[in-house]
Formats: structure tokens, sequence, C-alpha cells
């Protein structure tokens, strides 16, 4: 099941790859909302939502913009061509998101891997 590891020089800092070349994947873009949904993950969104107040992430609505960051750190972080040359400074600098991103992205990676294989 190594089908989702990055492969890439960044692979330090960025271990999962869903492998979306467009930020609209809409496949991709579910699966990140559809985890708002689940409660094994509540506590981590809470987590992260605080890390990013903490850190000067300005919210202009309450729920959908933390949402939409997500969505767009999450996509970065998973999709080395979607931070790659650019746009993953922020993720590169914050050890405490990329810790906190981990989880979530390995269970998008890994429930894509077992779609695709029939499991």
């Amino acid at each position: 099941m190594e089908d989702y590891k990055n492969l890439k020089e960044d692979n330090d800092l960025f271990p999962y790859e869903y492998g979306s070349l467009i930020y609209n994947d809409v496949m991709m873009n579910k699966r990140i909302l559809d985890l708002f949904r689940r409660k094994e993950v509540e506590s981590n969104m809470d987590l992260i939502c605080k890390h990013m107040e903490e850190n000067g992430v300005v919210f202009s609505s309450p729920g959908r913009s933390f949402r939409r960051k997500l969505l767009a750190f999450l996509s970065r972080y998973m999709n080395y061509r979607l931070r790659h040359p650019h746009r993953a400074e922020i993720l590169k600098k914050d050890d405490k998101l990329r810790q906190l991103l981990d989880p979530l992205a390995k269970i998008i990676c890994t429930e894509k891997i077992t779609k695709k294989n029939g499991k």
C-alpha cells in the first residue's frame, strides 16, 4: 500500500502524494470536505483551526473560511504539482501544521488507493 507515498525530493516534509494536478479536483475536494463529517478527526480539525489562529491566519467568516483555508493547505500538502516550485513556504516552515495535516492526508490518500484497487 505504498502507492500514496511521495517520491519527490521534498518527501521528508510531505510524505503523501494524492496526485492531483489542479486545485479544483472535484474528487479530492470532496474527500477533504467530507472529513468535516467524521467524528474521528474532529479534535484534529479543532487543533488545526486553533494553530492557524495562533499563527495569524484570519478567517473572514466562521466555518466556511476555515474550510477554504484547510482545503488550500491540505491540497498543497498532498500534491507535489500544487506546491512546487512555490506556494508551500508556509507549510515548509511550519512543522506543527504539517504534523496536524499528516493524519488527514494519510486518510485521504489511503482511501483513494483503496477505492482505486476496489477493496
